[in-house]
């Protein structure tokens, strides 16, 4: 599950405002717009520390064209979009959602998401 403002905007976010108030919709940008794998961190604010698994290995090396592809997908949509993710897009299912109450729907859904993935050709499954 994505998170992004009411807006589209991908704001700052600020401990004090918390996650929920600053992302209050969810939804399926990383697996059905970018076509990647959605049980990984696609897109992180440029101070935020990744750990290994999360594409900081040092130096960069393309193993496969997948990354790059999907930071293209996401720059053409933020490009259509004046540079908002478009939260009225029907094909990524943006809904309110909360940290602190787990949706009826959650389950299913995610279950659907995860069993729709299929990794690019010839790029390992993590």
């Amino acid at each position: 599950m994505d998170r992004v403002a009411a807006d589209g905007q991908l704001t700052g976010w600020q401990p004090t405002v918390g996650l929920d108030a600053t992302y209050r919709l969810g939804g399926f940008l990383t697996h059905r717009l970018l076509r990647a794998d959605p049980r990984k961190i696609v897109l992180a604010h440029s101070d935020a520390a990744l750990a290994l698994g999360s594409h900081r290995s040092g130096a960069w090396k393309e193993e496969t064209p997948a990354i790059r592809d999907e930071a293209a997908r996401l720059l053409a949509h933020l490009d259509a979009n004046d540079g908002r993710i478009d939260t009225a897009n029907p094909l990524m299912d943006w809904r309110p959602i909360s940290l602190t109450v787990l949706p009826s729907w959650w389950p299913e859904l995610a279950t659907r998401v995860i069993a729709e993935f299929r990794p690019p050709a010839g790029a390992a499954r993590p």
